[in-house]
């Protein structure tokens, strides 16, 4: 299913094409969820960009320095997508835990109160794309998303599926397009810099996104089309709760 998908959104040129689950240095048992809705967005760090924020979703862009943590918050049910290897430790709710992730590495987190300290060389660079507290806007009778054989030059996998989110990294080569499918409400985030056409309930646009750019689409058909000179890679990420 490609799932032109969902959101949630929301997890760059260059990342590894694996992804999977991050494996913590030390087995600590993390504690319940939380229920509460993050509020990382208000901490006003200088290391923190989010730029979607609506009752779904929100979009954290994090460029973390060596050294550098982020002050305790309260985090929502969230996948993390890693854009360059990084080494951090953080605390959940009182419980501490060291990991090492690489870049393309997708992993997920339940809700709960947490601080984020960079413990690596280099700087932490991640997107995370966590759940609010509304609910998801129908993507219809059937909720089926499921889309079919993109053209050549088209590429669409699941990178990541957990108890809360699915992550979807598609790679468009010019002129490629995806055929009109029904996608769930879903955030994107641009891995590269291109230009796209976009086909849906409100007709045709042209749009041009840079690397880093993110923002969310509800519900709807739609076609997807690379009118630009390059490849076009972005993630789309699709909430299943």
């Amino acid at each position: 299913m490609l799932t032109t998908v969902a959101l949630f959104a929301v997890l760059s040129a260059g990342c590894a094409d694996e992804a999977g689950e991050a494996q913590p240095d030390q087995a600590d048992e993390l504690p319940p969820a939380s229920t509460s809705a993050s509020d990382l967005a208000a901490l006003e760090s200088p290391h923190v960009d989010t730029p979607v924020q609506n009752e779904f979703v929100h979009v954290h862009a994090i460029d973390l320095p060596s050294g550098e943590g982020l002050s305790p918050h309260e985090g929502g049910p969230r996948v993390i997508y890693t854009l360059a290897p990084y080494r951090v430790a953080f605390d959940t709710d009182g419980m501490s835990e060291t990991a090492s992730f690489s870049a393309g590495e997708v992993h997920e987190h339940d809700a709960g109160v947490h601080t984020v300290e960079n413990v690596g060389d280099s700087t932490a660079s991640f997107v995370i794309f966590e759940r609010r507290e509304a609910a998801l806007p129908s993507a219809g009778p059937e909720g089926e998303t499921a889309v079919p054989s993109p053209s050549e030059g088209a590429e669409e996998r699941v990178v990541f599926e957990g108890g809360h989110a699915q992550v979807h990294r598609v790679t468009l080569d010019p002129g490629a397009r995806l055929p009109e499918h029904r996608g769930h409400a879903r955030a994107i985030h641009s891995l590269n810099s291109y230009t796209v056409e976009f086909t849906g309930d409100s007709g045709t646009r042209e749009q041009s996104f840079e690397r880093g750019d993110a923002h969310y689409h509800d519900p709807g058909e739609h076609t997807v089309v690379n009118v630009g000179d390059g490849a076009a890679e972005f993630l789309l990420v699709e909430f299943t709760r």
